[in-house]
């Protein structure tokens, strides 16, 4: 039965599902800071860590495609650094996709998580991915353990974990994905400042023939990481507000319809975020 065309049931699921989905991106935004600041729990992390690094670098072996170029290789180090090998392409855009790049890729799974539909398929897309890059471009035994690991733990949770467990893992992925990539920008600054090592940072200073020096890459890849962060925070609340919202359309709409019956009139209810 359906009153004022909402159906209680999709009215019912679709409140739910914006509140699970708050729920899990709090949870996993809690649980990221716990691990980061309480003494070695934060080595709990390291798988993530590694995935983050993958993203990073598959950023930059996509950017060179994109740009003219090919990727070589891939590989991941034990202190979760990495480094992607490449001919031809864009040493600016190349250079500049891995901090850039893995924000944007935790917007993406941040905004993904708010949709339960899309989880699962989201999950094994990410795991099938990462898996095939570690086939195609694994430099090293850590690129491939790593990527082929991860990847098919994820695909595995895509397909066979609860609903719950699924989204959680997705939303914690996304949280971390984002704030790694700021962390990673902080120790990229503090080598900016004070080691010639060579960096994404001091490859840029290079292409630009020295005129912009590292530390102003660095300055400008933390602010767009952060207009990143931001950006997807407020999308990702819109997306739930909007479904909490059209979820309360129900009582709404009785209302409007005890309006409609007292003046003879036929104003329909519409979501102020439609």
């Amino acid at each position: 039965m359906t009153v004022g065309g909402a159906d209680p049931i999709a009215v019912a699921a679709g409140r739910i599902d914006a509140r699970e989905s708050l729920r899990h991106v709090l949870a996993a935004s809690v649980l990221s800071l716990v691990l980061w600041f309480v003494p070695l729990v934060g080595w709990a992390l390291y798988p993530i860590r590694l995935f983050v690094t993958y993203v990073h670098e598959i950023c930059h072996a996509l950017a060179s495609v994109l740009t003219g170029g090919w990727p070589e290789r891939i590989e991941i180090y034990l202190n979760t650094s990495g480094i992607t090998n490449t001919i031809g392409g864009s040493s600016l855009v190349i250079s500049s996709a891995g901090y850039v790049g893995t924000p944007l890729v935790g917007a993406a799974l941040l905004l993904l998580s708010a949709r339960r539909w899309m989880v699962r398929p989201t999950l094994v897309a990410t795991g099938g991915l990462l898996a095939l890059s570690s086939v195609w471009l694994g430099g090293n035994a850590l690129a491939w353990v790593a990527g082929l690991g991860i990847g098919s733990v994820l695909v595995a949770i895509g397909l066979k974990a609860s609903s719950r467990t699924a989204r959680f893992v997705l939303s914690f992925l996304a949280i971390q994905c984002m704030l790694n990539a700021l962390s990673d920008l902080k120790f990229l600054f503090w080598l900016s400042m004070s080691s010639p090592a060579a960096t994404d940072a001091q490859n840029m200073a290079q292409a630009t023939g020295g005129l912009v020096p590292a530390i102003v890459w660095t300055v400008l890849w933390a602010a767009v990481a952060l207009g990143i962060l931001g950006g997807a925070t407020w999308l990702y609340y819109r997306t739930t507000a909007r479904q909490s919202i059209d979820s309360l359309g129900q009582p709404l709409l009785d209302v409007a319809q005890q309006s409609t019956s007292v003046n003879n009139s036929h104003t329909e209810f519409r979501s102020p975020f439609s």
